[in-house]
């Protein structure tokens, strides 16, 4: 079971049961860019679980220096688009 908890920050969250093929990474980049374009966060972000990678984290992925053996091809993706941890 997970524990539940309060941020002290808004979240919005994309998943849902489906493992993949449903649109969750389409969906949050299409949210990114509402967000940005309405000025509804100073520093909005993308927090994933690098489905792939191998690397340890939280981290903040560079999309320089990392690939997606290290921390997955969806955290790259959403790099693009915004800080992505």
């Amino acid at each position: 079971l997970v524990t539940p908890s309060q941020s002290s920050i808004p979240v919005l969250c994309t998943g849902n049961l489906v493992a993949g093929g449903s649109g969750k990474t389409p969906a949050a980049l299409a949210l990114m860019a509402l967000i940005r374009g309405a000025g509804l966060s100073q520093n909005p972000c993308f927090l994933t679980r690098g489905y792939g990678g191998h690397e340890r984290g939280p981290l903040l992925v560079d999309i320089k220096n990392h690939d997606a053996a290290t921390v997955g091809d969806e955290p790259l993706l959403l790099a693009r688009a915004a800080p992505a941890i």
